[in-house]
């Protein structure tokens, strides 16, 4: 199409060049003949410089594939190997046929496109046509500016049974090697290419985004991947359902930037470890957009700040693993079959606004497990839940550790407007206060429609036994060792170590065993009282309506 497009539009110039000629022998006015004809002559100039162009690019597409490393011609001058304004990785002897190590090429094509720039970074357009490429080593990356362009993630030119046309990056190298490693750049772009990793080859990377100590002019800051394919594949050239990796995408180094990433609308597949990992905590300003990660290990891990938009998982193991302090913000959270939602450390947060997330692959006590929390935070807001019939529950689970360990000063859990969750999906876990200071932390639930619930100010107490505990400014105390006097003002009065929250249609009398100070929380709205505190007794007595 290239070829004709170029070929008619020389054939056009030509014949408007013999109409320019022609009309310089017509009769003019005498008053207007020299203005005109100079004109004529600036046209006639103009049109063929643009003939010389357009011949020089239909050559540069006629041209055969050059030797690696060899000129092209139409190249920039001075500037070996290019392609005019872009590069062919097939110019370089890169043969895309599943079966020739293409590593030599597709490096010498990087190099061309200027790789190791002494000072600032070269950019250019690399293009990938249509093949699967073997790569061996690592591709090397440093101190560049590029845009990679494949063909598409389909089926490869390899796959026998039925050949496509896709752009396809395949590993055929070491373990715990990356496929490619970029260092020290700045605007780099891949888009539309598939990577898949070597059956039986544990550790591979596809893209690894790393910053060392002695690079100094690039942080990779301003990298987007998108409409990219990493791991696992349906019909690939090493059968069905092949190709998974370690991870898609790693950043790390030491502790440098990474930073003003954009992954967007990019399938990971099966990668083991996880489709995201990013291990610099100063990753700034990156974000993750309309992508689906499914199987494997972590969809996400993340020790920096980060913020994803319409994410979807599918049987992953977190969907989020944060930490350190990155605080992660998703907006719409779409996740079924996970066995986990997320895993944080004591001083990370997850705060996710909008979703749909099945419950029914979930494994273990906890769904999001925060514990232990230190100022953590867990904040959901409007997000369906489905699936969640399991008996017990899974929970939400935060707490201290141990009480000669000041934590849990400032953690704070809160789901406001979430459908399909009930208040015995909190789990208060280990000790809820240290000797000094005070440990303090803030439980909000807030259901939907006619079921809200509401917890407030959740804790604010010390452990001695001596101590009078007011619970008139806190909604749900809880103590390991009974106080002195109790001034139990507050809705819910206090819970024990032992005590529990619990929800239910109808009364939980004759009907729920628990101990001593635990809450009930009638959910049928009859009865005359939705709160009721197990004040004595053993068994399922001693429930008293509030």
């Amino acid at each position: 199409m290239t070829r004709r497009l170029l070929a008619g539009t020389v054939a056009a110039s030509v014949l408007l060049i013999a109409a320019y000629g022609a009309r310089t022998g017509q009769t003019a006015t005498a008053q207007g003949q020299a203005v005109q004809a100079e004109a004529d002559k600036s046209e006639l100039e103009r049109l063929r410089a643009d003939v010389e162009s357009l011949k020089a690019q239909l050559a540069q597409v006629n041209a055969p594939p050059a030797a690696p490393g060899a000129a092209v011609a139409g190249g920039a001058p001075g500037a070996k190997g290019f392609a005019g304004d872009y590069v062919n990785v097939k110019h370089f002897g890169a043969k895309g046929d599943g079966v020739t190590d293409d590593t030599a090429a597709l490096q010498a094509a990087l190099d061309a496109a200027g790789n190791n720039a002494p000072w600032g970074v070269r950019g250019t357009m690399i293009f990938v046509p249509p093949g699967e490429y073997l790569i061996s080593s690592t591709l090397n990356v440093h101190r560049m500016s590029f845009e990679m362009v494949g063909c598409g993630v389909g089926n490869s030119l390899a796959y026998a049974p039925s050949p496509g046309k896709a752009s396809v990056f395949r590993w055929n190298g070491p373990p715990d090697a990356p496929m490619m490693k970029i260092r020290d750049s700045y605007g780099i772009a891949i888009r539309r290419v598939r990577w898949e990793g070597k059956e039986g080859v544990a550790g591979t990377t596809a893209i690894n985004l790393q910053w060392l100590k002695e690079d100094q002019q690039g942080s990779n800051a301003g990298t987007v991947i998108e409409q990219c394919h990493f791991g696992v594949y349906s019909h690939t050239g090493q059968g069905v359902h092949k190709g998974g990796l370690a991870h898609g995408i790693l950043m790390d180094g030491d502790n440098g930037n990474n930073d003003e990433f954009e992954i967007d609308r990019c399938l990971f597949v099966g990668c083991a470890s996880a489709a995201v990992r990013i291990v610099n905590t100063q990753s700034v300003w990156g974000s993750i957009n309309n992508c689906t990660i499914s199987g494997g290990g972590a969809g996400i891990a993340t020790a920096s700040h980060l913020t994803g938009y319409n994410l979807g998982f599918d049987a992953c193991n977190p969907d989020f693993a944060v930490a350190d302090t990155a605080h992660v913000r998703v907006y719409g959270w779409q996740s079924e079959r996970s066995k986990q939602l997320a895993k944080l450390a004591a001083n990370a947060a997850l705060i996710a606004d909008g979703g749909y997330i099945q419950l029914s692959g979930i494994e273990g006590d906890a769904m999001i497990d925060a514990f232990p929390t230190d100022a953590g935070q867990v904040i959901l807001r409007h997000i369906q839940f489905t699936q969640n019939t399991r008996s017990p529950r899974p929970t939400i689970r935060f707490g201290a550790s141990e009480k000669d360990v000041v934590v849990g000063l400032n953690f704070r859990v809160k789901v406001t407007d979430c459908e399909g969750l009930f208040p015995d999906q909190f789990q208060l876990a280990g000790r809820l206060w240290g000797e000094a200071p005070e440990s303090r932390g803030e439980v909000e639930f807030r259901g939907w429609a006619d079921k809200s619930y509401h917890f407030h100010n959740f804790l604010r107490m010390r452990p001695a036994s001596a101590r009078a505990l007011d619970t008139s400014r806190v909604d749900l105390a809880v103590a390991d060792v009974a106080p002195a006097t109790v001034n139990a003002a507050g809705p819910l009065g206090v819970q024990w170590t032992d005590a529990k929250v619990y929800a239910g249609a109808g009364s939980p009398e004759d009907a729920v065993a628990a101990s001593v100070g635990s809450v009930y929380l009638r959910t049928d709205g009859a009865g005359g009282s939705t709160l009721y505190v197990k004040e004595s007794g053993t068994g399922n007595t001693g429930w008293v309506a509030k």
